[in-house]
């Protein structure tokens, strides 16, 4: 979650913290969760779509 501290893309994020293909999908399920907050104003979440942890910002 630290790499969550700041606004970061989705896939950003996942490289930071591993492989893209394994860490994605956790990462999609996290703003639903309300771990993570996602902007996806107007569109579809995305794998650039920015997010940052909850309550951090």
């Amino acid at each position: 979650m630290k790499v969550f501290d700041e606004p970061v893309a989705l896939r950003a994020g996942a490289a930071q913290v591993g492989d893209p293909l394994v860490v994605l999908p956790v990462l999609f399920h996290l703003p639903w969760s309300g771990v993570l907050v996602a902007d996806a104003a107007g569109r579809l979440l995305g794998s650039d779509s920015l997010a940052h942890a909850a309550g951090r910002r």
